[in-house]
This record gives structure tokens, C-alpha cells and sequence, in this order.
């Protein structure tokens, strides 16, 4: 398994306390885990691997007796080796071709018979035709009877990077498989030996029986948990990520003893192709990769042997008193399981004793808390005249089969931002990020309850995943900012693109709501100047309010916290702060100070701002300064200038700013939007998605009034898009 090395003690015991958490369970995501009651998942340790102590000579064997290979790939050694926390096997051509043999692969044998239990590896498949694979078979024993010269053959994962027939068949999905054949026979029909008879009493079937699972991309841009449950000599279930992507019944009794396999060989049905086939490419492109293999079986476990409960409850103490009304409630409950079992949360109108509405969870066996979304037709009235009815069950049954349940009456359903049917906005992304470890990408969303909104950045030219990342929203609609963690930074250039999605939290791309592509996205290298905050920036003049935007210039060498403080510059006392992350670069962000009630209008304030590592306090400030003679107002003034907000005419060519946010409906808007050399086109919607204004304009700024224009409280989109292309989307608050 990879090593990390932390940067801080705290950070090290969290990544160590997860590590050793995942390293002694499956890694089934949460409701997938298909044990029955009474039983608990007991690790394999001669089937189980990290790749942290080298090749264990006591596990695994670096050949097949007898296999020597398909042609042309024939298995070398030499092309087996444990390094960096992962076991590698290498594709590449012969140096010295001879009889047919002109590629050479890899195989690896587990040399411990492997039971009826879970098998999953952590695998990043090599980027040529030849394959990348994870299976089980059986060999035949020692002085073996007629029947046990069969073969069961059982494959987790199959796949190559590279398909020389053309199109992404085998490229970008999990195929499994599983085969039923007959002993070897000499000289066998058609020269396979799948059509050499059965022996007399061998009543066994030839056969295949196989599932497939898409990706999301390509196998060889990642790794990818790749696992099957062996349930019986019948059945076998497929787990991708640590999902269920589907169940097989077995083609004959799989009943014979198996032993696990990671071969990289060729296909008699993918050839060669010199150029085209991946076998010039880096050592690193020609290696399939293996984190780790985790091999588990069942044993029978009691109570809290089990690591489990023996009991199943919901409790509806830790039920909310209020939910914002919506066409999708989402409601935390906490509970006990002792296997895997359906949570069950319904919403009930007290007043007239009727139910309105339910939704379920199926959970694991354990204690924790289960999301419940409950969708409605209509959203319910605002009130105080509702309850909540719990209850946890076996899977797939009905309220007569409660094991418990529990009721909380006196919950409140209040209005707020039910946001709309599940929806991303590729438009709102940027045509240009700076590179980075760590990018920040903003998406436009809406959202009709707690949902993942989730960014990945693509290469166009290659067409493979680079990176992605997520970000929980609730109901409404707003910009997400999206972090997308790289690993390395990625070359400048203008050949990627962004694919934008929205999903059920921890859900994977096979259950997008809604997705969309934005093409044409360049990277450019970004500044990485010495850290620093531009006090200078700073206005003067600020609208008071409970949430303050204060814009701020910086300069930053990679991810830093940018703060900016108001105080109370009579008494010297803080009043309230507020924290924006950069990437590297110079810049102006927006820095939103939320306060618990306006402050008072007046002169006496100052701002203070800095620049220091994420997370941290002002201790560890890399730079700091501070902007005194700062007057809050109470309304609008009209005669605030471009530089009453900002300081810098370059600054204006590339930032959309607006003011005041909130806003009242009885004040005057304001737009900058810089650059007057080119047209820039304005367009204001409200929740619906409806355009309430747009302008075509070259002025610098504009200036609306609300009272026309807003004529309902509530949260509102400005797009602004010049000539080029590149469109600017901002959030508005209307009070």
C-alpha cells in the first residue's frame, strides 16, 4: 500500500486511524455490505497484502507451472517486483523474439487456497493492449480424480488500455467473468479445449457467465477497488468502488479448492500493433499497479463479537425540531443495527393525523447516523404542526415488520431556498484556472436537497481523467467552489476540458442527476510571488450589515487562507472575521465577514487583513496589514466610485464586483465590471432561471435600480461575458 508522509502529527494519527480502520474491514461502501446476521468479516492474512514488505515468498509465487503464457506474451520474472508500497507487473516488447514469443507479461499466484469469502484488490491497469487482471482458479490437486481435472475459473476484473480493434471496449468498465470447462483432452475438437467431452459421471456443465460495470473513464487513469464475493459454489456478487454492480449464478458447482492470480498477458483477440498499441510507451504506462489485495471470510460472531450490535433501534432524540420545507427533505437519524437493515423516517401532519410523506436508508451493520431524503410532491406548508416517525426494519419490508420505532412530534417546517429540480451549470465554469496542486473551480447548482456536486478535470487531447473533486451542497441554488487536488500540477496549455455532475452524497458517477461538459478550459502557470495582502485594496466605505464582502488584492505561492477582520477602532475591540482559501497567484477575492447583527454606522472601524496557511490562527500570519479610517453606512451611496471598492484599474479588467450584497429593495445596485474596450453582455435571473434584466454595455459600470428590477426578497444570478467567452457568475441576496 502508497505511503503518506503528513505534515503534522495530527493530521498523521487521522490518516493513521483511517488506514487501519479500512485495512480491517471490506471496503463496501455504506449499505452494501451483504453479510447476514450473525456473521462478521474475518481477514485472510494469507490471501491479504499491503506491498509494504516486498514480495512475501509465503503468500505469492512470481510463476505458473503450468502456463507459460498465450502468444505472443510469455510470463518472465523479471517483470515481477514490489516497490513503493505495490506489487508490479510490467508489459513490454522481447528483445530477443524467438518461436512466436515476441512480448513479454507477468503472472503472480497466491500458493494458499483461497475459501468461499471477499476478494478485492486495489488496481491501476497499464496503458498498452496487453491486459491487467485479477482472478481466482482452482489447480488440480495431487493424484486427482477424472472430474477435479475440470476447471472453475472466476475473474474478478479483466481489462486492457489500449483496444487496437478501435472504440473503448475493455478499456473504460469492469468486466467480470466466469467459465466452467472440461478436463484436457488430447487433440480436442475445434482445438479448444472447451469442447472436450465430460468423463463418464461428471456431471458438470460447460459454460460462462459474466457481468459488466462501467467506469467513469479509463482504467488505466486510476486506481479502482475491484472485488467479488464468493458467496457459494453457485453464486458470486461484483463490487466496483465498493458498490454492488451485479450478481452471477455460476455456470457448474464451483465447489473446488482456488487460488487467487494478477496476470498481465495478451488476448488471441486484441493484437499487436506496432505504434498504436502502447508498448513504446514509459515504463510507468507499460506497468499494472496493485495497492493492495484484501482477502476475507465469514465466521460465525454473537453480539458485540460481531463488532456489531445484537440489536436493531432508531433514536428519535437525534431527530432535528426543524426542517426546511422543500420537495426533498433531507433527515438525520441515528442508529443501532445489527446486520444490514432498512432506516425508515416518515413526516406526518400532527394536526390532522396523516402521513404526507417517507424515505429510507438501507444501512450496515454498526452504529452511526443514516442521510434520509423524503420527496414530496408538493413542498409542505410552513408550521409547527408536524411530527416524525422513525423506524428501522429488515430490508425490503413493510412497517408491520418494525423491529423499532419511535416518534418526535412538535417539528417545525420552515420556509427557505427549496432550490429546484437537480441541476449543474457548465456555463458558470471558468475558460482559464491557474495550475496548481490544488484548484479551485466555482459551479453554478441547484439543488432540491443535500447533494454532491462534483468537478473533474479532463485532458482533451488524450481524453483521460486527471482529477476530480466534491463538494456537499444543501437545497437552493448558489456556486459551489469545487477543490480538485492533483497530485502534481498539470502542464499549462489550453487541451482540457471540465465535466460537472450532481449526485447523491457518496454516490458514484453511475448516479448522476444531472452532468455537463465544459470544453476548451486552459491552464495557465500562475504567479508564486513571496505571500502578501494589499491593504491598500481595502475600501473605505462599506455598507453595514450582518454579511460583509470586502474585496482584497494578495499574492500567493500556493494554498493559503486569506482573512480579513473588522474592528472597532474607539475601543480596540475585535467584531467579527472572515476566511477565504487561494491557490498561487496574484489576485482579488471577496472576503465575506458574517456577523451576528449590523454594526453601528459610522467612521470608528478599521480593517485588518493577512495571508497564512490553511486553517491556522493568526500566529502563523505570513503577512498582514491594516486599512484604518473605514466607515460603515447604513444605506447605499450613490456617489460611490469604482476606486470606494477597489483600488486597482487592472484589478477591474478581470473582476465582476457588485454592491452592496445584500441588498435592500429600496437601494440603488451597483455593477463593475471594468474594461470598457469591449462589450460585455449582463443578464440577471432569479430561483426560477427566469432573466429579469440584461444589457449590453461597454460603460465600466451600471447602475440599477431595485426597485424595478428585484421585486421579490430572495437569492439571485448575475452573468456577466465579455467578447471572448469568458462568463463571471455571481450570487446576490435581495433582503
Amino acid at each position: 500500500m502508497k505511503k503518506f508522509v503528513s505534515k503534522t502529527m495530527v493530521i498523521c494519527c487521522l490518516l493513521l486511524f483511517e488506514t487501519l480502520f479500512s485495512q480491517n474491514q471490506p471496503s463496501f461502501s455504506a449499505g452494501q455490505d451483504p453479510k447476514p446476521g450473525g456473521k462478521k468479516w474475518e481477514k485472510i492474512e494469507n490471501l491479504s497484502d499491503e506491498f509494504d514488505n516486498g514480495f512475501v515468498t509465503t503468500k505469492w509465487a512470481k510463476n505458473i507451472p503450468t502456463w507459460e503464457g498465450r502468444k505472443p506474451a510469455r510470463f518472465e520474472t523479471a517483470n515481477v517486483s514490489v516497490s513503493g508500497g505495490e506489487l508490479k507487473l510490467v508489459a513490454k516488447t522481447k528483445d530477443n523474439p524467438y518461436d512466436g514469443w515476441t512480448h513479454e507479461g507477468a503472472a503472480v499466484r497466491s500458493v494458499n487456497k483461497a475459501p468461499f469469502g471477499y476478494y478485492e484488490v486495489s488496481m491501476k491497469a497499464n496503458k498498452t493492449f496487453m491486459s491487467s487482471t485479477f482472478w481466482l482458479i482452482n489447480e488440480v490437486p495431487s493424484n486427482p480424480t477424472a472430474c477435479e481435472r475440470r476447471t472453475t475459473e472466476l475473474d474478478v476484473v479483466e481489462c486492457v488500455g489500449i483496444n487496437t480493434n478501435g472504440g473503448n471496449g475493455f478499456t473504460n468498465e469492469m468486466s467480470s467473468n466466469s467459465h466452467s470447462r472440461p478436463p484436457w483432452c488430447p487433440n480436442p475438437p475445434g482445438g479448444k479445449v472447451i469442447n472436450c467431452p465430460w468423463p463418464a459421471g461428471c456431471n458438470y456443465q460447460t459454460g460462462t457467465q459474466g457481468n459488466n460495470a462501467p467506469l467513469g473513464g479509463f482504467n488505466w487513469a486510476g486506481f479502482h477497488t475491484y472485488g467479488v464475493w464468493y458467496k457459494n459454489k453457485d453464486e458470486a456478487t461484483f463490487f466496483l468502488d465498493g458498490q454492488n454492480v451485479g450478481t452471477i449464478n455460476l455456470p457448474s458447482d464451483f465447489n473446488l479448492d482456488m487460488y487467487l492470480r494478477f496476470v498481465v498477458e495478451t488476448y488471441d483477440w486484441i493484437a499487436p500493433s506496432p505504434g498504436a498499441d502502447g508498448m513504446n510507451s514509459s515504463l510507468s504506462d507499460r506497468t499494472t499497479r496493485y495497492d493492495w489485495v484484501r482477502s476475507w471470510k465469514l465466521v460465525d460472531c454473537t453480539g458485540n463479537d460481531c463488532g456489531t450490535p445484537s440489536t436493531a433501534t432508531v433514536n428519535c432524540n437525534s431527530l432535528p425540531d426543524d426542517l426546511t420545507t422543500s420537495t426533498a427533505i433531507n433527515v438525520s437519524i441515528g442508529y443501532t443495527a445489527d446486520q444490514q437493515r432498512d432506516v425508515v423516517v416518515e413526516l406526518w401532519n400532527a394536526t390532522t393525523n396523516s402521513w404526507l410523506a417517507e424515505g429510507k436508508a438501507t444501512v450496515s451493520a454498526g452504529t452511526s447516523t443514516a442521510s434520509v431524503t423524503m420527496n414530496i410532491g408538493t413542498a409542505p406548508p410552513a408550521g409547527s404542526n408536524y411530527l416524525l416517525k422513525a423506524s428501522i426494519r429488515p430490508v425490503g419490508a413493510n412497517w408491520q415488520s418494525n423491529i423499532d420505532a419511535c416518534t418526535k412530534t412538535g417539528v417545525s417546517l420552515i420556509s427557505g431556498n427549496t432550490g429546484g429540480p437537480p441541476d449543474v451549470d457548465c456555463a458558470s465554469l471558468p475558460n482559464s484556472l491557474s495550475t496548481s496542486t490544488s484548484i479551485n473551480v466555482p459551479i453554478v447548482y441547484t439543488s432540491n436537497g443535500q447533494l454532491d456536486v462534483v468537478v473533474e478535470l479532463w485532458n482533451a487531447s488524450t481524453n483521460s481523467w486527471l482529477a476530480q473533486g466534491s463538494k456537499t451542497v444543501g437545497a437552493g441554488s448558489g456556486t459551489a467552489i469545487v477543490t480538485i487536488n492533483t497530485g502534481t500540477a498539470p502542464s499549462a496549455g489550453s487541451n482540457y476540458l471540465l465535466k460537472a455532475s450532481i449526485r447523491p452524497v457518496g454516490s458514484s458517477w453511475q448516479s448522476n442527476i444531472d452532468s455537463c461538459t465544459k470544453t476548451g478550459v486552459s491552464l495557465i502557470n500562475g504567479s508564486a510571488g513571496s505571500p502578501d495582502v494589499d491593504c491598500a485594496s481595502l475600501p473605505s466605505l462599506l455598507q453595514s450589515s450582518t454579511s460583509i464582502e470586502v474585496p482584497i488584492s494578495y499574492t500567493s505561492n500556493g494554498q493559503l487562507d486569506v482573512v480579513v477582520e473588522l474592528w472597532n477602532a474607539s475601543t480596540n475591540s475585535w467584531l467579527a472575521g472572515g476566511t477565504t482559501t487561494v491557490s498561487a497567484g496574484s489576485d482579488t477575492e471577496i472576503v465575506t465577514i458574517n456577523l451576528g447583527i449590523s454594526p453601528a454606522a459610522g467612521s470608528n472601524y478599521l480593517l485588518k487583513a493577512s495571508i497564512r496557511p490553511v486553517g491556522s490562527s493568526w500566529q502563523s500570519n505570513i503577512d498582514a496589514c491594516s486599512k484604518t479610517g473605514v466607515t460603515l453606512t447604513n444605506t447605499a451611496n450613490k456617489n460611490i466610485k469604482a476606486k470606494s471598492v477597489v483600488n486597482s484599474d487592472e484589478v477591474l479588467n478581470d473582476k465582476v464586483i457588485i454592491y452592496p450584497n445584500p441588498l435592500h429593495q429600496n437601494e440603488e445596485f451597483n455593477i463593475i465590471l471594468g474594461n470598457s474596450e469591449v462589450n460585455k453582455n449582463v443578464k440577471i435571473y432569479d430561483l426560477r432561471g427566469k432573466i429579469i434584466y440584461k444589457t449590453t454595455t461597454t460603460e465600466e459600470k451600471i447602475n440599477i435600480d431595485s426597485k424595478t428590477v428585484f421585486k421579490t426578497q430572495g437569492l439571485y444570478f448575475i452573468k456577466v461575458q465579455d467578447e471572448s467567452g469568458d462568463l463571471k457568475t455571481l450570487k446576490l441576496v435581495v433582503n
